[in-house]
């Protein structure tokens, strides 16, 4: 059922077996599990059914370097169903060799393994709407085709994402959640502080306000954090500074080994001869599922050569040059420079220049070939717009069969990428916002460079093209171009024990007895594919858990 929180008394305390912190896709999933249980669920969700501009504010906080990482409040909703109310739907699941211990890179490894984690991720797809658990390429059409025909390597594996309708959360479980009998979900409740037992052993209570400042206090059996990569860690910093012997076991990792991805366009390859077919577009899959081909480096080539793991995909050539010659680039640049407040600030950072610099060269491409524009916008937006399954974005080839190289890589395990409390900004409840200060390693850059060569070197063998890259200089190349910040990922990271450390194999922060966390917090690392697949997974995982203990 849905509480409303206004008829709650000021001051009173609410009892259930387990208390869920955050509605997003974590807590979601996590509270679907527990259904079955038939006992009394609780789900505390900070925003509400609307989101609400005011109440993101607490979400802003700060960054040391805002050129590397992105405004924390861009990326992530307050809101019933979290990020999955704007997320773009694209997934894959963590490789084998992404839960593997790597010889030469420091603090990688998971104390658990793909196998443990692959039933569950079958059960997230049906939370999210991915279709059968299958990324190999053979799945579009049942025809195996690779990224570039004619393109085959035992260095690289053909790959593909996968794209959620988007699954919006909040519209897929409100009704369920609604009509249950076991579950109760709180609204515009914000949960302010974890009241642990002096020795920080067992969380008492849960201390918990109202958009209409009303307090009041949650006792449970078990408590589950889920409230997203950085206010899981918010909350467990404010409530260790207001009891210093709070989490005391784990005090030193909270906060540490923040990741993202590393990812962007770097380079081109030039597809001879221009007949060769090429899969630059978004296809169905044979369950009628909107997936992307990839390539990516096979693990047994990742361990030889001790890198990161990395996946490529053929892209559009940069909207904002006009060599393109293609009128939809061209218009989809002037849109930006007239309309970028509208559009996500990852795409309006990719589509930046220097403001009306090329504007007649692009309106030129847009006079020359006015019927492809005329052709392509009215199936795009009865695609995205019309239909239930959305066409993820847009794809395009230009005349000279010439595409960007763009490349997602995981971010080694970094101690000094940290998030951390900032004293001197507060929100409105005067509670600490977060300060970000994201680092990453330089053998990053080394491994993501030699990944390319690598690319190179198969591209020239299998005399399919020329590959062309922007500079030789990569690290100048990231430092100027990186988008990172719309994956939270670590700070709370699960591990064998508590030296390196928050949570054990069963999400349960070390020296506690009923405190888990859930989301992408507890990711020891990052992988490549973006977080919310996993992060279901987890939290599906945990729900079984926590059932053997109910």
């Amino acid at each position: 059922m849905i509480v409303d929180v206004n008829c709650i008394e000021d001051n009173s305390t609410i009892n259930s077996e387990v208390c869920i912190i955050g509605g997003g896709a974590a807590g979601i999933a996590l509270a679907n599990g527990l259904l079955k249980s038939q006992r009394d669920i609780l789900l505390i969700e900070a925003g509400g059914l609307k989101f609400n501009k005011k109440r993101q504010e607490s979400y802003r906080g700060s960054v040391i370097d805002s050129s590397k990482h992105g405004a924390l409040d861009k990326y992530r909703r307050k809101v019933f169903g979290g990020t999955t109310t704007v997320w773009g739907g694209r997934c894959a699941p963590f490789d084998e060799i992404d839960f593997e211990y790597r010889e030469g890179i420091a603090d990688t490894g998971w104390p658990i393994t793909l196998r443990d984690l692959l039933p569950y991720y079958k059960k997230s797809h049906c939370v999210l709407d991915l279709g059968e658990f299958d990324y190999d390429s053979s799945s579009i059409s049942g025809k195996p085709i690779s990224l570039i025909d004619g393109f085959s390597t035992g260095i690289f594996e053909n790959k593909i994402w996968r794209f959620s309708l988007p699954t919006d959360l909040r519209k897929k479980y409100f009704h369920v959640f609604k009509c249950s009998r076991n579950l109760r979900v709180l609204l515009n409740s914000e949960c302010t502080c974890l009241n642990t037992s002096k020795n920080g052993s067992t969380v008492n209570n849960v201390e918990i306000i109202t958009d209409r400042l009303k307090k009041f206090c949650v006792r449970a059996n078990y408590y589950v954090l889920a409230c997203g990569g950085l206010e899981n860690t918010r909350l467990l910093l404010i409530s260790h500074d207001k009891q210093p012997g709070a989490f005391k076991n784990v005090e030193r990792n909270i906060g540490r080994f923040y990741l993202s991805h590393l990812s962007g366009l770097y380079g081109s390859v030039k597809v001879l001869p221009r007949s060769r077919l090429t899969a630059w577009n978004f296809t169905k899959t044979t369950d009628g599922v909107y997936s992307k081909r990839r390539i990516k480096l096979r693990d047994e080539i990742i361990r030889k050569e001790g890198l990161l793991n990395t996946s490529f995909l053929l892209d559009n050539y940069p909207p904002q040059f006009p060599e393109h010659r293609n009128a939809v680039l061209s218009s989809l640049y002037i849109a930006k420079m007239f309309f970028s407040g509208r559009i996500p600030p990852e795409f309006s950072k990719a589509l930046s220049s220097d403001g009306y610099q090329y504007l007649a060269k692009h309106l030129l491409n847009i006079v020359r070939d006015p019927l492809s524009i005329a052709v392509f916008y009215p199936h795009f937006v009865a695609k995205r717009y019309l239909y239930k399954r959305k066409m993820p974005g847009i794809a395009t080839r230009n005349n000279d069969n010439l595409f960007y190289l763009h490349f997602d890589s995981e971010q080694s395990p970094c101690f000094n990428s940290t998030v951390t409390l900032n004293y001197s900004d507060t929100d409105e409840l005067g509670r600490p916002k977060l300060l970000v200060d994201w680092k990453y390693n330089k053998s990053d850059v080394v491994s993501i460079r030699r990944s390319f060569q690598l690319l190179e070197k198969d591209i020239i063998r299998a005399n399919i093209g020329e590959m062309t890259l922007n500079t030789d200089d990569l690290e100048v190349y990231l430092e100027e171009n990186l988008s990172v910040g719309s994956h939270h990922i670590g700070t709370t990271r699960m591990s064998n024990t508590e030296n390196n450390g928050v949570v054990d194999l069963n999400c349960k922060v070390f020296g506690s007895s009923n405190l888990f966390l859930a989301g992408p917090s507890v990711f020891p690392t990052s992988g490549y594919a973006n977080p919310v697949l996993t992060a279901v997974a987890l939290a599906n995982m945990l729900a079984d858990h926590l059932l053997k203990l109910l």
